[in-house]
């Protein structure tokens, strides 16, 4: 039995980082696609988050980054579901945006 039983968007938080000027319709398309492969990796197959994800350092809350080429993927776990917080560039993504996504993350798991 795989760890993680789904991924999730917060449709919310991803669909307004995507809608950005910085990501033209191949990157959202290549993001979508990036996070649909993530949940075939750790479903599917079973790989272990760690496998796929980093784990970034002095959150309040476990966030998982996920790097894919440009692309800055972020997740937070409730359990067995893991849900997309969020997304940003490479060059355009730094810790001073780690607020955003650990209020994301609070956010989120309070809902759950």
């Amino acid at each position: 039995m795989p760890d993680i039983s789904s991924v999730e968007l917060v449709e919310d938080y991803v669909f307004e980082d995507l809608s950005d000027s910085s990501f033209d319709k191949q990157d959202q398309r290549e993001v979508l696609d990036d996070i649909d492969e993530l949940e075939e990796h750790l479903v599917q197959w079973g790989r272990d988050i760690t496998d796929c994800t980093t784990i970034l350092n002095n959150t309040t809350q476990t966030i998982y980054r996920r790097r894919q080429g440009n692309f800055r993927i972020f997740f937070v776990r409730d359990g067995d579901i893991l849900y997309c917080i969020g997304v940003g560039l490479r060059k355009r993504t730094y810790q001073r945006d780690i607020g955003k996504f650990q209020r994301r993350a609070s956010a989120q798991l309070d809902e759950c």
